[in-house]
């Protein structure tokens, strides 16, 4: 009797949820079915940018500059998502620092500071944003970006900048300050010091007479 009495409140319970149960089970296999696609589909989106961003680097060794646009261009706009959408950008505002074309340059590293998904990508484009800023004689937009937080690997290279926002300012002082923390902490970490130590020789001697 007792089995019976379990077997009709079983059959009686089931017979109240086992359609949620089961509707519970057909959405939990739709779910892992779909992040089963979508992971594919991710894994086919990175080996196509991977692809294309190799084409980028094959055409800026040829110099094909039609080639260069189209392939950064798709790259950006067809699979953003990826870090290699990112590494093009990099590339294209390194081309257009070279050929002085700064505006460029800066609408490139905007959208990898922007778009870009790996945190070493955005804060690489920061930094060479504020490089580009201090080109284009905006040393105010230069700091603005440096007081971003970067992992203190940067401060060396951030030390340095601002060094430079500093002295484009007028503000020796702060420059000098600036520059030795940089030199400091290149010690430290066994950099090379040799470029701020010209830096800070090219400076105004101070009122005090300091070198």
């Amino acid at each position: 009797m007792t089995e019976d009495e379990d077997f009709e409140r079983i059959k009686h319970w089931l017979s109240i949820y086992g359609r949620w149960i089961l509707l519970l089970l057909i959405l939990l296999g739709s779910g892992l079915g779909g992040w089963q696609i979508w992971s594919h589909y991710r894994i086919q989106q990175e080996y196509k940018a991977s692809n294309l961003y190799n084409r980028l680097l094959e055409a800026m060794h040829r110099k094909d500059a039609k080639a260069i646009q189209l392939d950064a261009r798709s790259l950006k706009n067809d699979y953003a998502q990826t870090p290699y959408a990112a590494l093009g950008q990099l590339l294209m505002a390194k081309r257009f620092v070279e050929r002085n074309r700064l505006k460029e340059a800066a609408s490139a590293l905007l959208w990898v500071k922007k778009h870009a998904s790996e945190p070493l990508l955005r804060q690489l484009a920061i930094l060479r944003l504020a490089q580009v800023r201090l080109a284009q004689d905006r040393p105010d937009a230069a700091m603005a970006l440096l007081n971003a937080k970067l992992p203190s690997a940067y401060l060396p290279m951030i030390k340095t900048l601002q060094g430079d926002a500093w002295e484009a300012k007028g503000q020796s002082a702060k420059a000098r300050t600036a520059y030795e923390d940089a030199m400091a902490i290149s010690k430290l970490n066994g950099l090379p010091t040799e470029l701020l130590r010209w830096k800070i020789a090219d400076l105004p001697v101070s009122a005090g007479g300091k070198p």
